[in-house]
């Protein structure tokens, strides 16, 4: 998959379609915290929980759309 250009060659799933309709309904149109919101956080430390057995706390999680950003993590 070439990502060259920034975007997929494909349209996008429907069932992210559906996602992003729900979230946009529900207000969910503000930016987030530099470091993800807590839901996504606690997606992240159950993901990490399933497929390697491995502990990780809200403070040791981050979502950031590049390396540079610092940790504004909510509390």
């Amino acid at each position: 998959m070439d990502f060259g250009a920034g975007e997929p060659d494909f349209d996008t799933p429907d069932n992210i379609k559906r996602a992003a309709e729900a979230a946009m309904r529900a207000g969910k149109t503000k930016y987030t915290s530099t470091g993800g919101t807590r839901e996504l956080q606690q997606a992240i430390i159950d993901f990490y929980a399933r497929q390697f057995a491995a502990k990780y706390e809200y403070n040791e999680v981050m979502a950031t759309s590049g390396g540079k950003q610092r940790s504004s993590m909510p509390s």
